[in-house]
């Protein structure tokens, strides 16, 4: 029998298809290939180890076909032409020791099935029930062995069968892959609960005469309901009479069987609202899944940053971490970082419900359903992102409040809060702030319910409902929940993404085709869907370039998002300079279709922060929470015009202690800023760029992004030339930059409070991906390129995003020029005599690309080879 590769290569020496030669060239980082096809065959080139397509070329007349790969961004060790039907592999000769090779072993994903609530027939010690590991899945591959751990132990298959008594259980499973890859545990939740008891016999009476009637007997209410004690017949003895029992107090939750509707069951079965702990009675996976995410832990695994060293554990907002564990605390151009502040002035738009989250590698190790396994997941607060009303507040009741002092501002009559070179507010309870655990630095929410009267002086607004009906209207996540957060970002509606506020709740269709009632009507989820059925696993899709963690490493764009395909316009042409899809290979949709962000539309809309400066104050009287104090002096705009950048998907993002001259990932980048930037900031210093997109004109990944430019200042910390996480909260009190500067260094390892210091801009990009404008309002060509309008135009394709003509070696076969310069003079001359005088730009282009089929790297520093085009001199 032939080998499942003999048989291949049986296959590809039968037809008219042969690779001649694969060589690569580490003196001009190209990859060449060459070999016969049928005549004008197409033919397509693959990486036989990642099955990655490495470009398309047609054949002459005569069957001879030739591809040049310039500054690929990984060498094939091996590739494979496929063409008609025939195939043909070859080994690239002179690769690389680092060539690419098998792809890394994708972990499988384990699904333990629904929880399931049933209940034991009547005189039934027992109820047979199945386990279900049928929807776990592996995406390279299949399922080898299922194990399955819990009380009683099932059996170790897909479906195991148990017998079990009342009670509450939980059953863990892990899957392991044919290539013996772990998933991690999923857990389901069985609840088996008791038949309701009997009818109670009647109490006995005396024996009737013939005409009396006897007493009926009450029918018994739901067990989880008091029951009245029914009135007893007349009798003459004192005794006859049982003593009422008292009323017992009604559970949080109660309901057996559970609706399965689930709209129905959070209204019928929540009796009281005490916390989390009553969503995760029901939910206990779901918690556990949510515990594991960035949303919770506030950080995470970081496969898109290429910055930070992997020994870290994981990186993101001050997140979680085990002992011994190095983790990234981030640190942005708008609040600095919350390392140095307390917990409070961040908490409010995580999903945590005051306490510090555990980090997952820990809260792993405990057993299930184990009393601190609950204890923690009961720090969930499911309501943050599923009732679009709830709102929350520091728990008074549990004595965690200390007086609040604002320092430099005075105080009139009406609470109205000014300036002042010196002078002291001191706020108390409930504008007080809340006290830490010393040890935990944990403190604990309660929904800002305005039924409680705890709660009366709370200095933001409360729940229009109480807390037990936003328990009992909990819903999926909408438009509203998500934003309640995120359009929030960086401590006002707006500010910090500039495609996110309030104004995308209900925007018009000219704000947001997508989420406009009067256009598609979607919400966050319909493209931020976590992994899994119906997104039960938690985790969202999505990740901005200036963020760290993310909880899905897969890049996510417009055609991953199972919406559009990756030649959305079905005018794809590999020459054609019009063909728009064309352009979408290396033209993200954001660009054309986001034409603007921080969109105001006929009054409608919010600005966005582009610029902070802390050496500013400004007094607040809503500031930190409503309790006031001081703010940075901050500039906006609406209606802006993007930046536009390569972006690749991975990007280098600034983390707390990260040198910014010769550390490990190099310098820190920079970037001049603009003259009005400068005057602003008043200096004019380069900026650290915090956070930078990776990618390039060359790179095979990247494609060009609109983005929004941030400025703001930190301070340097000159001894380790890293920069300083202030205390934001000692600035909101004082409005001095200096002292919240020295209570972060104070605060910071390796740093004093009386360290030199200076203060430096900063600046990141972001990129701009939501408000998108329907398609009769996309860009048009002229957009961007000057030569079909004369006019000006949104970006620098020829100088700054490196569209320019060619410089140093040729990449044209039977080249004329050795050295190119970027002039006509020497890249044209690579084929022949200088000919452009008095031709147009696109005259040009066409003449080359769509007439004679030339690659871009003929004339320009980069190849375009998923298009087919040819380097050769004829």
């Amino acid at each position: 029998m032939l080998t499942a590769l003999a048989l291949f290569d049986a296959s590809a020496q039968a037809g008219g298809l042969d690779i001649k030669s694969a060589s690569w060239s580490a003196t001009y980082k190209r990859l060449t290939i060459s070999g016969e096809a049928d005549d004008r065959a197409t033919v397509t080139l693959f990486s036989v180890a990642t099955g990655r397509q490495i470009a398309n070329v047609t054949a002459s007349s005569g069957g001879d076909w030739r591809v040049t790969i310039n500054q690929p961004a990984t060498v094939p060790c091996r590739v494979r032409a496929v063409s008609n039907g025939d195939t043909d592999e070859s080994r690239v000769s002179n690769a690389p020791s680092n060539c690419d090779s098998a792809p890394a072993n994708q972990l499988p994903t384990a699904s333990a099935g629904p929880d399931q609530v049933l209940m034991l027939a009547n005189e039934m010690g027992t109820v047979s029930v199945s386990l279900d590991g049928s929807g776990s899945s592996d995406p390279d591959g299949s399922i080898a062995t299922y194990t399955w751990t819990g009380t009683p132990d099932p059996a170790d298959v897909v479906n195991p069968t148990l017998n079990l008594s009342a009670g509450q259980y939980v059953f863990s499973l892990v899957v392991t892959d044919d290539k013996g890859g772990r998933s991690s545990a999923d857990t389901v939740r069985i609840s088996v609960n008791a038949p309701p008891p009997p009818s109670p016999s009647p109490t006995p009476t005396p024996t009737p005469s013939p005409t009396a009637t006897p007493e009926p007997t009450a029918t018994p209410l739901p067990s989880s309901t008091p029951q009245p004690t029914a009135s007893p017949s007349p009798s003459p003895s004192p005794t006859a009479s049982p003593s009422p029992s008292p009323s017992p107090t009604p559970a949080a939750v109660s309901c057996s069987p559970v609706p399965t509707d689930g709209k129905t069951a959070h209204a019928e079965c929540i009796q009281n609202y005490t916390g989390p702990e009553v969503c995760v009675t029901c939910h206990e996976k779901q918690a556990r899944d949510m515990h594991g995410s960035v949303h919770y832990q506030q950080g995470g695994a970081f496969p898109n940053v290429t910055n930070i060293p992997a020994n870290f554990a994981r990186a993101g907002k001050h997140p979680a971490k085990a002992a011994g564990e190095l983790v990234a605390d981030g640190l942005n151009t708008y609040c600095g970082s919350p390392t140095t502040s307390p917990r409070f002035t961040c908490a409010n738009c995580h999903v945590g419900n005051g306490r510090f989250p555990m980090a997952q590698s820990e809260f792993e190790k405990l057993p299930l359903g184990s009393e601190e396994a609950h204890k923690q997941l009961s720090n969930v607060d499911c309501m943050t992102c599923h009732q679009e009303v709830y709102k929350r507040f520091p728990n008074p009741a549990a004595g965690y409040f200390e007086n609040m002092v604002l320092e430099n501002v005075v105080e009139d009559q009406n609470g109205i809060l000014s300036a002042a070179l010196t002078g002291q507010v001191t706020r108390v309870g409930l504008k007080g702030i809340p006290v830490l655990d010393q040890v935990t630095k944990d403190f604990q929410f309660v929904p800002a319910d305005p039924t409680n009267p705890e709660l009366a002086g709370m200095p933001t607004a409360k729940m229009p409902i109480t807390a037990l009906e936003a328990a009992r209207t909990v819903h999926p996540t909408t438009r509203k929940s998500c934003l309640s957060c995120h359009a929030g970002a960086a401590g006002a509606n707006g500010a910090k993404r500039g495609d996110l506020s309030t104004a995308l709740i209900s925007p018009p269709v000219e704000m947001d085709v997508h989420m406009s009632p009067a256009g598609a009507n979607q919400t966050c989820s319909t493209c931020h869907n976590a992994p899994g059925d119906k997104g039960e696993g938690h985790r969202v899709r999505g990740r901005g370039l200036d963020l760290r963690a993310n909880d899905v490493s897969a890049r996510f764009t417009c055609d991953s998002a199972g919406c559009h395909s990756n030649r959305p316009h079905g005018d794809y042409s590999a020459t054609t300079g019009s063909s728009r899809d064309k352009h979408a290979m290396k033209v993200a949709c954001q660009t054309c279709h986001i034409p603007t962000y921080a969109k105001v539309v006929n009054g409608v809309g919010i600005a966005t922060e582009i610029l902070r400066d802390w050496q500013t104050p400004q007094v607040s009287q809503t500031a930190c929470n409503g309790r006031g104090g001081w703010l940075p002096k901050v500039e906006e705009g609406s209606n802006l015009v993007p930046t536009y950048e390569w972006f690749d998907g991975t990007s280098r993002v600034y983390y707390i202690g990260e040198v910014l001259h010769g550390g490990p990932a190099g310098d820190v980048p920079t970037k001049v800023l603009p003259s009005a930037v400068a005057t602003s900031l008043g200096t004019t210093s380069a900026a650290y760029v915090l956070g930078a997109p990776n990618g390039g004109v060359a790179s095979s990944a990247a494609k060009l992004y609109p983005m929004k430019e941030h400025w703001g200042k930190l301070a340097r910390h000159k001894a380790t030339d890293t920069l300083v996480a202030h205390s934001t909260f000692e600035f909101f009190r004082t409005g001095d930059f200096d002292t919240a500067v020295r209570n972060g260094m104070a605060n910071t390892p390796g740093m004093a409070s009386t360290d030199d210091y200076e203060v430096v801009p900063v600046h990141t990009y972001q990129t701009i991906n939501h408000g998108v404008d329907s398609s009769s309002s996309a860009l048009a060509c002229g957009a961007c390129h000057s030569a079909l309008t004369g006019g000006p135009v949104r970006m620098d394709l020829k100088g700054k995003l490196g569209y320019g003509l060619r410089t140093g070696a040729s990449a044209v076969q039977g080249t004329r020029q050795a050295t190119l310069d970027g002039t006509f003079n020497t890249v044209c001359r690579q084929c022949h005599s200088v000919e452009s005088s008095g031709r147009t730009f696109t005259s040009v282009h066409s003449r080359h690309v769509q007439d004679k089929r030339k690659d871009c790297a003929a004339c320009h520093n980069f190849s375009r080879p998923e298009r087919g085009l040819s380097l050769s001199s004829g």
